[in-house]
């Protein structure tokens, strides 16, 4: 048995030594193990920020089992409980886990795992980051297999011949979480049966993760079969949930497809293809749809459509799991199936906004090369009410791309309602015209924008011109010299915008996390007001929790604070943006990425999103120090923390070359716009003048229902009926919009 970490006569510490014959020889199933049920703390301490304390203390009423678990508090960037094992522990032969009970106070939540080897500590790169364990006592389960992974030429590397000898658990407190101008608040980091697990007890923990991170089946009315040729099956499912490859047909029967939907709005469904045996050049034909008297037609360029591809992951909601989930979708006309996996094909019809309302109908075709498959009658009623041209729901959701490639990135974004606001000027004029006629409502002013860049703070400046040596002369921010620039710099830049009656669409990007530094609130402070004061109209944004000093000079915050701070800022006419990457991981359930932009943000006060790096497909290359191209169609990222919702052309996934879209901006888009139907009811019911009408009630209560139809699901959701109250949610507002 091993007798403890380096401080080994510490008690409270259990370490396990049973053996294991493998093949690679003698193996400690649980060759660490730490419990603190006899008042020793055991060679664990805290680190990481000031005034810290490290004790133990009861556990709370909430947490998994009765007894005591580690406390480390104090105030920092930072938060760690660390310790030293008794003795590495090597990583092969695999698998091998760290498992912990983890729980933390305070708005920020995230504990992270780092394991060190030697006097080197490294993060998890390719599974879970992450938890957010701010609700409750969280079970945290990390897989080896993501430490020590580095992108060299191109490739994820694990370098496994590292072995582990010290963990580190880590609550990020200050960043995007929680911070103000005197500092990182006290927070406190909880922590319990900590286990390092090898060997067979390795291969029950994976078989655990496996289970609660299952890939499940909608089976409801939406889904049903279409047909049947040779050993060629085929269903349709809706948008609303994701078609894995070993899905097989639902069980009912329907005739045909039927679509519901407003005047400038999309709505998708899935045509899903499953045969025994390998096919090729099979394709889809979409036919004009004509009203029932013949006198209106809808265009077949309303609809288009995409087989759906699989990117692999490696870890769901936390859990390590590797998977396959569906996300990129390819120009592709020509679709192949292989045996026994099914095959999804995307399709959408986008109403114009000049449709006239009504019902009308047509066909979908299952062609081959040679034959023609199948006809599927689809029947498709446009309400009459059309949804704004610029989205209430507004977005500004960075791509850091340029050129062709930016060009065509935006147009996707546009086909989703959803916009790049940054850098516009790299888009020519006439291109942003033509964007804010689709409904550009995020322009973000290129004026300097403050960034904290970790340990390194990065104040605004402007450039005024070259000193007589050849450097860059700059103007500081909280100078003259700034506040002259800038005022020159704003004004030039916002009559553009003033003249064409799109400022109200601006706003001044202040900061970038603050990570509670004192000194930064008293810069934003003079920003915000100088901004104010110069155009009282721009709206101002940092991405921070809301801070009450900032009142009067910053508009927007982002989706970090407390909901309790977030309802009482919204009093006071404070905006709150989600932290738009939220909505873009591959392992959502769609339905709980419609409702991210849709009914859980009108349940939040939510009225924005701000995400970055959507289009980056590079990877720094940590041999020779700058990044590289990246395939991000067969590779994870961090587990989803890269958030690609838009992937390269010219591969064998989608020939074409152009930038494919995902389903993730389609998705995304119909929350967008369930958002709008909300918007329109509530201007409904704002213009009744008689509110104690039949009307006026029926109204109030279907925003009641708009109000609390949004339910937090687990982190697997097991149960999808909110797929079908969606719908119905749907039709009753729709009815209400068209009396």
């Amino acid at each position: 048995m091993f007798r403890g970490p380096r401080d080994c006569c510490l008690a409270g510490v259990l370490l396990a030594g049973w053996l294991l014959v493998t093949t690679g020889g003698l193996r400690a199933e649980v060759p660490y193990r730490a419990t603190f049920e006899d008042g020793g703390i055991g060679g664990w301490e805290g680190t990481g920020g000031t005034e810290m304390e490290t004790t133990l203390v009861p556990r709370d009423a909430a947490a998994p089992a009765a007894g005591h678990c580690l406390s480390v508090s104090g105030r920092g960037v930072w938060l760690s409980a660390v310790v030293a094992l008794p003795e590495p522990v090597t990583l092969d032969p695999g698998p091998v886990y760290v498992t912990a009970d983890i729980h933390s106070s305070g708005p920020c939540g995230e504990v992270r795992l780092s394991v060190a080897a030697g006097d080197e500590y490294n993060y998890h790169r390719t599974g879970p980051m992450s938890y957010d364990a701010r609700e409750n006592w969280v079970r945290a389960v990390w897989s080896m297999a993501g430490f020590y992974a580095d992108y060299i030429d191109g490739k994820v590397v694990v370098d496994r011949s590292k072995p582990l000898d010290g963990l580190k658990l880590s609550q990020r407190i200050a960043g995007g979480y929680d911070q103000g101008p005197d500092g990182p608040a006290r927070h406190e980091l909880r922590v319990d049966n900590v286990e390092v697990h090898t060997g067979a007890d390795a291969l029950r923990v994976a078989a655990e993760c496996a289970a609660r991170a299952a890939q499940r089946a909608y089976v409801g009315p939406q889904a049903f079969r279409l047909g049947q040729v040779g050993d060629l099956r085929i269903w349709h499912a809706p948008s609303t949930a994701k078609i894995f490859r070993d899905h097989e047909p639902p069980p009912a029967s329907g005739s045909g497809i039927e679509i519901a939907l407003a005047r400038n709005e999309a709505e998708s469904f899935q045509i899903v293809l499953k045969s025994a045996s390998r096919r090729d050049r099979l394709w889809l034909r979409l036919s004009p749809l004509t009203s029932a008297d013949g006198a209106r037609t809808l265009d077949a360029l309303a609809w288009y459509w995409h087989p759906v591809h699989y990117v692999p992951i490696t870890a769901r909601a936390g859990i390590p799991v590797d998977q396959w989930w569906p996300e990129p979708l390819s120009w592709d006309r020509n679709v192949r199936l292989e045996p026994d996996r099914a095959q999804a094909l995307w399709v959408t019809l986008d109403v114009p906004a000049r449709t006239a309302p009504g019902n009308y109908s047509g066909t979908l075709d299952l062609l081959s090369e040679a034959e023609h498959l199948l006809s599927v009658p689809v029947s498709v009623t446009v309400w009459n009410f059309t949804l704004p041209q610029t989205p209430t729901f507004r977005t500004n959701q960075q791509l850091w791309a340029a050129g062709e490639r930016r060009r065509q990135m935006t147009d996707l974004l546009a086909r989703c309602r959803q916009y790049d606001g940054h850098a516009l000027g790299q888009l020519g004029r006439d291109f942003l015209v033509a964007l804010m006629n689709r409904g550009q409502n995020a322009l973000k002013l290129s004026l300097p924008v403050g960034h904290q860049g970790f340990t390194k703070r990065k104040p605004p400046r402007i450039r005024l011109g070259t000193n007589e040596d050849g450097t860059t002369k700059w103007a500081e921010i909280c100078t003259p010299e700034f506040e002259e620039a800038f005022a020159e710099k704003l004004a030039k830049e916002a009559e553009w915008y003033r003249e064409r009656g799109w400022l109200k669409h601006a706003f001044v990007y202040l900061w970038d996390e603050p990570w509670a530094d004192p000194e930064v609130y008293d810069m934003i402070l003079w920003y915000g007001r100088l901004v104010k004061r110069l155009a009282p109209e721009l709206k101002t944004l940092v991405a921070a929790a809301y801070e009450p000093r900032l009142d009067g000079v910053v508009d927007i915050f982002l989706s970090y604070s407390s909901p309790d701070v977030m309802q009482a800022a919204r009093r006071k006419g404070i905006e709150f943006w989600w932290w738009g990457n939220a909505a873009f991981d591959v392992s959502m359930c769609a339905i709980d990425q419609r409702l991210r932009f849709g009914f859980e943000s009108f349940q939040k006060g939510y009225s924005g999103s701000y995400a970055w790096g959507l289009g980056l497909w590079t990877q720094s290359n940590n041999r020779r120090r700058k990044p590289e191209p990246y395939d991000v169609w067969t590779q994870p990222q961090r587990a989803n923390k890269s958030c690609t919702v838009l992937y390269p052309g010219g591969v064998w996934q989608s020939k074409d070359v152009r930038v494919a879209p995902s389903l993730s901006l389609e998705i995304t888009r119909d929350g967008i716009e369930d958002y709008e139907y909300i918007g329109l009811l509530q201007a409904r019911h704002a213009a009744l003048k008689n509110r104690s009408s039949d009307t006026a009630k029926a109204i109030e209560a279907l925003l009641e229902r708009a109000r609390t139809f949004y339910v937090a699901p687990p982190p697997q959701r097991s149960d999808f009926d909110a797929v079908d109250a969606l719908s119905k949610l749907r039709r009753d507002i729709a009815a209400a919009l068209t009396q």
